[in-house]
């Protein structure tokens, strides 16, 4: 389903051989051992079935944690098939470096999809709206990819069953680390059950040390899309 050069980090929740349904580790099918550790009540869904997920949703289920920042920078790539958290009570961060940066957060207190600069200038946001995604008033999970580069044209991008929804030109937000939590800010701690601004549920996740190119981006949703990633829990 995904192509292997620069691939870093893969984790499904459909697939037995990165979960087998029970036990605190979800583990990388990338080859390089970047496995997470997750409470175990996160998994939902029916196991190795296309309709297995992590919901990353409330301190009851936690986050997925390792123990130092995965090592990612300049031109990098997410592509996940995952629905975001329904609330604007708080931020909804997809994934945090320990030291600084969202590198993907939705607003609090608002929609605007974008990302969060530790170091100086806070949140940039695309002005795109979650509730303006395709999958929102249905709540259904979505293909959405996320392509960062250091040529500032664009320096951010999010794109949704492959279509180019959100844009960010500004060297603030560049992707400077890599990242120690997925699914929620970490709290400063490697603690699956200490978290906060809960991201949602997560079927799969892949991170690249490079930036996809566009024909990949489409080989890549039609590929999830229609082997059944996206199908109702």
């Amino acid at each position: 389903v995904l192509p292997s050069q620069g691939l870093v980090l893969h984790l499904d929740a459909t697939d037995t051989s990165s979960y087998n349904g029970s036990g605190t580790v979800w583990s990388d099918i990338s080859g390089n051992g970047n496995n997470f550790n997750i409470n175990a009540n996160a998994h939902q869904g029916s196991t190795g079935s296309k309709n297995a997920y992590m919901a990353f949703i409330n301190d009851t289920n936690g986050c997925a944690k390792n123990s130092g920042d995965i090592s990612l920078s300049g031109d990098v790539s997410y592509v996940t098939v995952t629905r975001i958290l329904n609330s604007t009570s708080t931020w909804r961060t997809l994934t945090r470096s320990y030291s600084a940066d969202h590198h993907v957060i939705v607003q609090s207190g608002g929609w605007n999809i974008g990302m969060y600069d530790n170091n100086s200038v806070g949140f940039r946001g695309t002005g795109f709206s979650q509730q303006n995604l395709s999958g929102y008033r249905s709540n259904t999970f979505m293909v959405m990819i996320w392509r960062f580069s250091n040529s500032d044209d664009p320096t951010y991008e999010f794109i949704v069953n492959g279509e180019v929804l959100g844009t960010i030109r500004d060297s603030n937000a560049r992707y400077n680390r890599g990242f120690g939590s997925l699914g929620a800010y970490h709290g400063g701690n490697t603690n699956v059950n200490s978290g906060s601004q809960y991201w949602g549920d997560i079927r799969m996740f892949a991170a690249y040390q490079r930036r996809i190119s566009n024909p990949e981006v489409v080989d890549i949703t039609n590929s999830l899309i229609s082997r059944g990633y996206l199908q109702d829990p």
